[in-house]
């Protein structure tokens, strides 16, 4: 075999194993998108600050962004500087009236809407006025929004940005309703 049928099997080869990696890695983040009780996606914060949901009023404050400045992914968190994919957690219990203080910490314009599947653009609504803005008439950038509504009914639901494309760029979080 000459050095030249070698190197062109080597570089075979390191294509062969790229696109392997390229598979496994894809395979791993579709898993861990399509399925919302990976570990990776668990409960991880309340808005109540003992850690358990109550009966009441709750104010959940959101920030919506890029997860880093270089970063093509989005998310949601607790502050600007905390921004996650999926974003945080948020649990209250059923009959909350719920306040969401909605910051557009990104780049580029972002909204808020609390919704039944995690879908891009999904406009069903969880409960009637859980929406701040929409994908047509987004939050600008460094601007602000905020929604009041009762969580009436049990169950888990998504928060998510309904901006075309941007629940697949990481803008959604878990927000669950115990009895």
């Amino acid at each position: 075999m000459n050095q030249t049928q070698k190197r062109s099997n080597a570089a075979w080869y390191g294509a062969a194993v790229l696109i392997i990696i390229i598979i496994i890695a894809s395979s791993a983040l579709s898993y861990q998108y399509f399925n919302p009780s990976s570990p990776l996606s668990s409960p991880t914060s309340s808005p109540s600050s003992s850690g358990s949901p109550s009966v009441g009023n709750a104010t959940i404050t959101v920030y919506a962004g890029e997860v880093s400045l270089s970063s093509s992914v989005y998310g949601f968190g607790n502050t600007e500087s905390n921004i996650t994919s999926p974003g945080p957690t948020f649990t209250v219990k059923v009959g909350t009236t719920v306040t969401v203080d909605f910051t557009n910490a990104g780049t580029m314009q972002h909204n808020w809407a609390l919704v039944t599947e995690k879908t891009s653009g999904n406009t069903n609504l969880a409960f009637s006025k859980a929406q701040i803005a929409s994908a047509a008439y987004a939050v600008s950038p460094g601007e602000k929004g905020l929604t009041t509504f009762v969580a009436n009914k049990a169950g888990t639901y998504y928060y998510i940005c309904q901006v075309d494309g941007h629940v697949a760029l990481g803008m959604w979080g878990y927000f669950i309703v115990t009895p």
